[in-house]
Formats: structure tokens, C-alpha cells, sequence
């Protein structure tokens, strides 16, 4: 996983899959509280990831149960979703399934 940071925007994570696919993920505003998360598969040559439906995501701080997110399918391979972030870490979970039939699935911890 990479991360980018850029003066005044959220970190953008960027996570590596099989096949040299990746998603970029990024919770705005990307603190304590309430966010959006956004996220984009990329298939290996650049191009978004064409996904047979949206994908699943589930949250939960580090040592609970995690909760599924609503999700909302923006684009062939872009997603977002509203959650409500308590202050600590918290582990994301992402699967997807592409238009061939194969799932992806993401792991993210992070901060806020």
C-alpha cells in the first residue's frame, strides 16, 4: 500500500490487488467524525475496473465487530460511502466482484 499526501486534501491510499490491479481509496474529510468514502478499482494497464455490481464494506475499530457500509455506485468501477468515524483506528474491508466473475478484496487500516 502507498499513501499520498497532499497539502490541505485527505490521504489518498493506494492498495495493491492480484494482477496488477489497484484501488485508490479515500475517506473525506478524512477525520474523527463524519466522512464519505470514495474509492476507484483500476485494472493493470490504468483503466477503471469494471465491476459486476457495487461492492461490499464493512468498518470496525481495531478489536470489535465490524459494520456493513452503504454503498453507492458511481462509476464501472467507482464507489462511495457515508459512515460516522469515532476518533482511533479503524479497519476497512472492501470486496468486489469484476464483470468476469473474480472477486477483489482490499484490507485498509487507518487513523482518524
Amino acid at each position: 500500500m502507498r499513501t499520498i499526501h497532499a497539502p490541505g486534501k485527505p490521504p489518498v491510499y493506494n492498495i495493491d490487488l492480484s494482477g496488477g490491479r489497484t484501488l485508490g481509496l479515500y475517506l473525506d474529510p478524512g477525520k474523527a467524525g463524519f466522512n464519505t468514502v470514495h474509492g476507484t478499482f483500476v485494472d493493470a494497464q490504468g483503466h477503471e475496473l469494471i465491476l459486476a455490481r457495487a461492492p461490499q464494506i464493512t468498518a470496525g475499530r481495531v478489536g470489535q465487530p465490524p459494520r456493513a457500509l452503504p454503498v453507492l455506485r458511481e462509476g464501472p468501477g467507482h464507489f462511495s460511502s457515508d459512515a460516522e468515524f469515532e476518533p482511533g483506528e479503524w479497519q476497512l474491508e472492501i470486496a468486489a466482484t469484476t464483470r468476469t466473475g473474480e472477486t477483489v478484496h482490499a484490507r485498509l487500516t487507518i487513523r482518524l
